[in-house]
């Protein structure tokens, strides 16, 4: 009776290998059979075999696989999401620093400029390393009778000393 539905339904530790053996009392059929199957080819004896015992392996789906890229694909993922809430973090703080610079700016000016209906009543002058002076606000000019217009680069110096 020979068997041929036969189906591996997973892999085992053990090998599926076919032997011959020969008993003990008939050792010269033993060596008659290994100098048989040492003049036939590999590809030949699997033929053998096949006939033999047809067995096949169906690879069933592979979990240990599917759980590495679903860990690998999470890893990303949250590296991701990570990165885009440090990301959002900095630029509110950047957006807080830029939007207090401007705060800081504006009252500056007020200082120096003051508003258009209460001017400020001291004379502020704004110079650079040089001495050079980048900015005189209207109650400096007119301390020192000069309009606003003037090129006060000039006119300044000699006031100051």
């Amino acid at each position: 009776m020979q068997v041929t539905n036969i189906k591996i339904a997973g892999q085992t530790p053990y090998v599926n290998a076919q032997c011959m053996a020969v008993r003990k009392d008939w050792t010269p059929l033993a060596g008659i059979l290994q100098k048989a199957l040492e003049s036939i080819s590999a590809s030949e004896r699997n033929d053998i075999y096949r006939k033999w015992l047809p067995v096949r392996y169906e690879h069933g789906f592979n979990y240990a696989l599917l759980w590495k890229v679903l860990a690998v694909f999470a890893f990303i993922l949250l590296t991701m999401i990570f990165w885009n809430l440090k990301l959002s973090r900095e630029i509110k703080s950047c957006r807080r620093a830029e939007e207090a610079l401007r705060e800081s700016e504006e009252r500056h000016r007020r200082y120096i400029i003051g508003t258009p209906i209460i001017g400020t009543p001291y004379g502020v002058f704004v110079t650079d390393e040089q001495g050079r002076y980048l900015q005189v606000n209207p109650s400096a000019c007119r301390i020192a009778g000069y309009s606003e217009g003037a090129p006060f680069h000039e006119c300044f110096r000699f006031i100051i000393h």
